[in-house]
């Protein structure tokens, strides 16, 4: 079986070595496609540096304009392959980052190329029928965010969540938990330092009769593609009106550019910093509501209930309904245990990816 390893990341060049060296046993070969092309652009227009300035946009859109995305051997490669393996989303509509080939926004320029490069490869791979796995930012991890000042992107170790077809919880295909091998186990001992609690024996420690908080996500996140956030943040006020009369906290997206001081105003919720932490915004909450943010595993793991979409990881806890907010479901400390053991299983330290161990997940993923 072979894997063509599309971009350049952390887990695209771990994985590319791993099957390198041990893929043999199990009949996997892999190729590795546009990794210099692609970090060239990512990483500061780092191929030709002497010749372009980064912030001379016409040069970067001519480079780009006159870059080769695929050799001959690129295509052949991909056409042989039976798996595509990519890092990050696609599928954004989002104008900052679709490609525009008369301009460009310098500071997207990262996840606009990103976008296109991996949404090529995903057209390809329906084109072809090929088998896809996808690699993105981490998922269980996340609730270390509960036990210090840092943000979960510049813990260690790092972790990255791998799943089949989408990097979404509903949309994807995700490894299971498998007999005598305890990932939640392995993910608390590797964390100890964090201290962390309300996994082995959760508690719910939201407050009865508390405020709602509204998560609203990143304005050109591929994963809201079927609405802007601004839709999103105003449909779901007017919904939580007909259900509640709670008062509502809305919470922007830490990298959001848009301005909710109108919303707050006229639909009168408060509005909440966006660099503020979510546990230092949950004490007095009775639930938080949010589409498929990855906010979910803080919020629940600090034992705030959360009303999620159904393509939410968190969907399984059974309260993906606002006209239901009032008679939230509270899964018991056996199920939330349950729950962690599965999340346990979407997400992989980094180091994992550069071990053999890897293969058998992957190997999982693939078979379906």
């Amino acid at each position: 079986m072979n894997i063509a390893l599309i971009g350049a990341s952390n887990t695209i060049g771990a994985l590319n070595s791993t099957i390198a060296n041990f893929g043999a046993d199990l009949g996997l070969t892999g190729s590795l496609i546009l990794d210099k092309y692609y970090l060239g652009l990512l990483e500061g227009y780092k191929i030709n540096p002497s010749k372009v300035d980064p912030k001379d946009s016409e040069a970067v859109l001519g480079l780009l304009r006159d870059a080769k995305l695929f050799s001959i051997g690129d295509m052949h490669a991909l056409k042989q392959a039976d798996v595509y393996v990519i890092d990050g989303t696609f599928g954004s509509l989002a104008a900052s980052r679709v490609f525009n080939p008369s301009s460009i926004s310098e500071n997207r320029l990262r996840p606009t190329m990103m976008n296109f490069l991996n949404t090529t490869v995903v057209e390809l791979a329906n084109l072809y029928q090929k088998r896809l796995i996808v690699t993105e930012s981490a998922t269980l991890s996340r609730l270390r965010g509960n036990y210090t000042n840092n943000h979960y992107k510049k813990l260690s170790p790092k972790y990255y969540r791998m799943g089949a077809e989408s990097w979404i919880g509903g949309l994807g295909r995700w490894c299971k938990p498998i007999v005598g091998e305890d990932r939640l186990e392995v993910f608390v001992t590797q964390n100890s330092g964090f201290n962390m609690d309300n996994i082995y024996r959760h508690e719910w420690r939201n407050c009865a009769k508390g405020f709602i908080l509204l998560i609203a996500s990143l304005e050109h996140d591929p994963t809201h593609a079927y609405t802007s956030v601004e839709e999103y943040v105003a449909e779901t006020i007017h919904n939580l009106r007909k259900h509640t009369s709670r008062r509502i906290l809305l919470k922007p997206h830490p990298e959001s550019s848009i301005d909710f001081k109108k919303v707050s105003r006229e639909e009168k919720v408060e509005l909440l910093p966006k660099s503020a932490r979510l546990i230092d915004v949950s004490n007095g909450c009775y639930c938080a509501v949010m589409d498929d943010s990855t906010s979910l595993f803080e919020l629940v793991n600090y034992g705030i209930p959360c009303v999620t979409s159904r393509l939410s990881f968190g969907a399984s806890l059974g309260n993906c309904s606002i006209s239901e907010i009032e008679i939230l479901n509270y899964p018991s400390s056996q199920e939330m245990l349950e729950w962690y053991r599965n999340m346990a299983c979407t997400e992989f330290m980094h180091a994992e990816f550069g071990s053999p161990g890897i293969l058998k997940y992957l190997m999982e993923l693939i078979d379906g």
